[in-house]
């Protein structure tokens, strides 16, 4: 026998080497279909990743405005208001355990609370 002759064989193959090319066929059809598959899972998967990413990154556009606003309009009014306690508190001085309790006055500078009647 030549090279040709074993390189593509003229004469069919044996019963158990037809078996044989059966299933080389079946894996190789198996391989092509599994790489297809995990082809769409994947491009499923990037598209669902970038949908998410764009959901993401809108709410951190919404976030980053409302602590942007919540800084410029809120802070200082609470500030204000802080500061009126502060000075209620000074002249009202009943209200300085409040005060002290939620924390809106500095407890060193706030009177001690009366001492209880027995």
């Amino acid at each position: 026998m030549n090279s040709t002759e074993l390189d593509s064989p003229s004469q069919p193959l044996a019963t158990g080497g037809q078996d044989f090319q059966k299933q080389i066929d079946g894996l190789q059809n198996l391989l092509a279909v599994a790489l297809g598959l995990m082809l769409v899972v994947g491009g499923s998967l990037a598209g669902y990743l970038y949908g998410q990413n764009r959901v993401v990154k809108a709410s951190l556009r919404d976030t980053e405005a409302f602590i942007k606003d919540y800084n410029e309009r809120a802070v200082p009014k609470l500030k204000e208001i802080q500061a009126a306690l502060q000075k209620y508190g000074d002249t009202h001085p009943d209200i300085a355990p409040i005060l002290q309790k939620y924390r809106i006055t500095d407890p060193k500078l706030a009177a001690p609370p009366a001492a209880p009647k027995k």
